[in-house]
């Protein structure tokens, strides 16, 4: 069948990967009559998994769920460009989402790898991932994000971190590097470098910036046109920079005429310090959730006891509920894992249980905002409304959830400073 129209397909690990872009969907969702209404309707839209917050079994097991699906959902119509979006600090599962995509719609020649997030201030430097502090650029393994207990890693430089992460199935002298100087000598550099790679060849991206990022976006287009195959391992700038999507004001709610609530889960410790700056308001309630009456088998009672607080609390004034930061200290990745589903299944019952509409609702963390969005409030699709605050997106809930039309605010656990929470806040009251 001929091929008739692109499409752009960003499968994202949790649900933060979209914090760069408006206007564009978010299915949480795969089933092949979702996908195909999506390919039939939109040019570019998201497919969010939550896999981060998977084994690496599950992660493998929901990756290939995806992956067959879209391809029957395709059925040769269309011309895809695939981007497996993870964390810009590196943690996530890799060879479980990149081998359903090489098995459904490889060989790929090359594997474009470009975790770097600039809202999030996370740069490749010489091959190097780095994350801007107050003193200057920090290689990752010298941050909290390379001790994560589930997808902790000893390496910064990509090549090497690629084969510490996939056990070595991709090799570091294999790698390919997009240096910051061969980007800035421009398109034509950077598309001769391309088309000498094959055999699923990883290529390191070195943009330091928007622009430089774009002169690698228009050569990966050139090497696609001249018959080049790439997939790509991307933080959420290059999504932007694929989508051609430039930088907008941002968005703006209405003032909510309800009460609203946020919900803390992330455990970073800049999640933390914004999370303080918060309580010191006297305009909102803040309740602590109690982790170990949630994992300690109390969860159905305290769920109905928290429930009816949350509902008395919101006919007068907003709520933020958040998990004991004392839990993050403890486990093992197995535990960690299974003890975090269980608290996000605990915080969507709550908030399914409630008889009093909030007028907004702010997530902080990924896995957080995932669970809540599907199954505390049931959206099965979401539009993109835009940015709030720097990598903080706003989505517009679908007809068949909860709450149709509110406002979703996604706060991922490791962006903003200690008043972006806050400020964030303020936008609705």
């Amino acid at each position: 069948m001929e091929i008739t129209k692109r499409r752009t397909v960003i499968i994202d690990d949790d649900p933060t990967g979209c914090q760069t872009v408006r206007d564009v969907p978010v299915l949480m969702v795969w089933d092949e009559e979702s996908i195909g209404a999506a390919l039939v309707q939109y040019e570019a839209f998201f497919i969010l998994t939550n896999t981060r917050a998977m084994t690496s079994d599950e992660a493998r097991r929901v990756s290939y769920e995806v992956a067959e699906n879209l391809k029957r959902a395709t059925d040769g119509r269309y011309e895809l460009v695939i981007m497996s979006r993870s964390d810009s600090t590196l943690r996530g599962h890799l060879l479980p989402e990149l081998e359903p995509l090489e098995k459904y719609f490889g060989p790929f020649d090359g594997l474009i790898l470009c975790p770097a997030f600039f809202e999030g201030d996370r740069y490749t430097v010489n091959d190097v991932h780095c994350v801007r502090t107050s003193g200057g650029l920090l290689p990752v393994t010298e941050t909290e994000f390379a001790r994560d207990v589930v997808f902790g890693y000893a390496h910064a430089d990509l090549p090497e971190w690629l084969e510490e992460v996939t056990q070595g199935f991709f090799r570091a002298d294999r790698s390919l590097s997009l240096r910051t100087e061969l980007i800035r000598s421009g398109t034509e550099a950077v598309f001769e470098m391309l088309m000498t790679v094959s055999e699923m060849c990883p290529v390191v991206v070195n943009a330091l910036n928007y622009a430089d990022m774009e002169t690698v976006d228009a050569a990966i287009r050139k090497a696609e046109r001249a018959g080049k195959h790439f997939v790509y391992r991307t933080a959420a700038s290059m999504v932007r920079v694929r989508l051609g999507q430039c930088v907008t004001t941002p968005y703006r709610p209405e003032k909510s005429l309800r009460p609203g609530i946020v919900v803390v889960g992330s455990y970073t410790n800049k999640t933390t310090i914004q999370l303080e700056v918060l309580q010191r308001r006297s305009d909102l309630c803040a309740i602590e959730i109690e982790v170990e009456r949630v994992l300690n088998g109390e969860a159905q009672a305290y769920e109905r006891e928290l429930t009816e607080l949350l509902d008395r609390e919101l006919g007068i004034r907003s709520c933020v509920i958040y998990t004991s930061r004392t839990y993050a200290l403890s486990g093992n990745a197995g535990d960690r894992l299974q003890g975090g589903a269980k608290i996000a299944s605990f915080l969507d019952a709550v908030l399914r249980g409630l008889t009093t509409p909030p007028g907004f609702v702010i997530s902080k963390g990924g896995v957080t905002s995932y669970t809540i969005a599907r199954y505390g409030l049931g959206i099965s699709q979401a539009m993109v409304r835009g940015q709030i605050a720097d990598g903080v997106s706003v989505w517009r809930a679908d007809s068949e959830s909860k709450y149709a039309g509110m406002d979703y605010v996604v706060f991922p656990g490791n962006v903003g400073n200690a008043n972006t929470l806050s400020e964030v806040f303020d936008s609705f009251v």
